[in-house]
């Protein structure tokens, strides 16, 4: 348990939100703002549900990441190839309502349909290269 919390703690050392999405390149910076603007509204909806950077070990980057309590439940990365966001869906709850859901796009659904599960969680991926990326991708927080 001392190590996990060593671990938070050093997540919330890092840079603020803002100054990451600041500090990249457009239309990155527009795009990342833009998923930022849409998920901030959903912040203040659920008890327990913050804003904080995350640090990619493996990527060696912050990237904006939204918790619920402890639970990581989206982050967006700033790779060198582009932007990807990631949410982590569970398999047997929901993910069938997504998989169902008429607000969420054919070809997004598609995509989490083929995507491996892992134990109990799925880490859905989506390329963020335009803005009607960044709505379809926001859809999956509104189901």
């Amino acid at each position: 348990m001392e190590n996990r919390r060593s671990k938070v703690a050093k997540a919330e050392l890092g840079p603020d939100v803002q100054e990451v999405i600041q500090g990249s390149e457009e239309p990155r910076r527009g795009l990342m703002t833009l998923l930022r603007d849409l998920a901030l509204p959903l912040l203040g909806m659920e008890e327990g549900m913050e804003e904080r950077n995350l640090h990619d070990g493996f990527c060696r980057h912050w990237a904006p990441a939204y918790y619920l309590n402890d639970r990581l439940l989206c982050h967006i990365h700033n790779f060198r190839a582009g932007l990807r966001a990631s949410k982590f869906v569970g398999v047997t709850t929901l993910e069938p309502i997504i998989l169902d859901s008429d607000l969420v796009p054919a070809e997004v659904r598609n995509l989490l349909a083929q995507t491996s599960p892992g134990r109990g969680t799925t880490q859905f991926k989506l390329s963020i290269e335009s803005k009607e990326d960044v709505q379809a991708f926001h859809t999956l927080e509104l189901v």
